[in-house]
């Protein structure tokens, strides 16, 4: 028994990797990781919810709180809420995919058990990011929207999702501002 653990323990020493494995350097934060990082904070939230094009708005108050994280890869926001008289959690992570170019986001909060997926490109003054969001609603049809983030300054930005009428204009807007907090 002890010389099959002595051998096991050979053989398995063997197999184990001289190197230390190297990670694709395509994988590196760049340039877009560096301006998604300059997000991170923490933030005031105002978010104006209209129903249709002509629809009254609403606005509810919130907070928010951004972290790189996995090395810089992305920017993760907490965020919290009263949203129609209830309390509203939201996790959003914002990234960009070196490999698609381009910015990815994944969405979710406590008025649904949806993953909303998030993919678009930057303007050329990378300012603002635009692009198509989808989550997969009853029986797994697509709910599609479209979205915009708006890079406005160092202490400002705002996040836009609009859901479609399908054919008909907008169903419903949701605009976030979002302003970085006061230093404690």
């Amino acid at each position: 028994m002890i010389r099959c653990l002595a051998l096991f323990s050979l053989v398995a020493a063997a197999a184990l990797p001289t190197a230390p494995l190297v990670q694709d350097p395509a994988a590196a934060p760049g340039a877009e990781h560096t301006q998604l990082a300059k997000l991170a904070g923490d933030w005031t939230v105002v978010t104006t919810f209209r129903f249709g094009p002509g629809g009254p708005a609403q606005e509810f108050q919130g907070k928010a709180h951004g972290k790189v994280i996995l090395g810089g890869r992305f920017v993760q926001f907490d965020e919290t809420a009263v949203e129609f008289g209830a309390p509203v959690e939201r996790q959003r992570t914002w990234g960009f995919n070196n490999q698609s170019r381009k910015y990815e986001s994944t969405w979710m909060y406590t008025g649904s058990t949806a993953v909303m997926r998030l993919t678009g490109d930057a303007a050329a003054d990378g300012k603002l990011i635009a692009g198509s969001a989808t989550f997969a609603g009853d029986k797994g049809t697509a709910q599609d929207f479209t979205w915009t983030l708006a890079c406005i300054d160092d202490d400002h930005f705002s996040s836009t999702l609009v859901a479609p009428a399908h054919g008909q204009g907008q169903a419903a807007t949701f605009h976030a501002l979002y302003t970085r907090a006061a230093a404690k």
